[in-house]
């Protein structure tokens, strides 16, 4: 696998490129109505991660209050090996973050199902809000948030 190439999406190409990511990674567990939401041009940002040319994995952020986004949306192709699909992980991840801090978001929410995944996010300074989960499909999602350490020097 070539290096990872993280971009904010900026056109109609790579927004497609973000729908076949996602279409490939959740539509064989989840219903369509549930998974293309009608979410995706309104106050978004869609980011794309690429593989030399290939699209590889994508990542929703809707801006949700002026303070507030919401991670979500996060697809990686399911038939990437484990040590790639970790390094995407870990790059789109990073460049989110980095994204919402120049945005001056005070404050990321998103939800969380598996639980390999909650360990990752908490390592990164998320917690569960501990609200009720939000149900998709047969899964239930938990609500978790983080208050940037950027946010509290504001």
């Amino acid at each position: 696998m070539s290096d990872i190439e993280i971009v904010v999406v900026k056109t109609v190409n790579q927004w497609l490129q973000c729908q076949q990511v996602r279409s490939s990674a959740f539509l064989g567990t989840e219903p369509y109505h549930e998974e293309f939401d009608d979410n995706d041009l309104e106050m978004v940002t869609h980011i794309l991660a690429l593989s030399g040319e290939d699209p590889v994995a994508c990542m929703r952020l809707r801006c949700i209050q002026s303070d507030t986004i919401h991670w979500g949306r996060l697809a990686i192709l399911p038939n990437m090996p484990g040590k790639d699909r970790v390094k995407t992980l870990l790059s789109i991840t990073s460049f989110v973050e980095a994204y919402s801090s120049s945005m001056k978001f005070k404050r990321i929410i998103g939800e969380v199902s598996d639980e390999r995944l909650m360990s990752f996010w908490r390592k990164r300074g998320f917690t569960l809000t501990g609200g009720s989960p939000v149900v998709f499909g047969k899964r239930e999602y938990w609500p978790f948030e983080k208050y940037p350490n950027y946010a509290q020097l504001s």
